[in-house]
């Protein structure tokens, strides 16, 4: 199972060069089924995929 770190531009390449990670834009993802989503910076996005959303200090 892969990770998909999604961001809401272009992912900052750092994260594309990650073993098990797939860093892409959010306009890629198709689906969420069967992976692990981490939404980065889109909190209607996620809202929309149904994820779990949370706001750091």
């Amino acid at each position: 199972m892969e990770v998909y770190i999604v961001f809401n531009k272009e992912p900052p390449e750092e994260w594309m060069r990650l073993p098990g990670v797939r860093a892409i834009k959010a306009e890629e993802l198709v689906s969420i089924d069967k992976k692990i989503v981490l939404v980065v910076g889109d909190r209607e996005l996620a809202k929309q995929l149904g994820v779990q959303t949370s706001r750091l200090p």
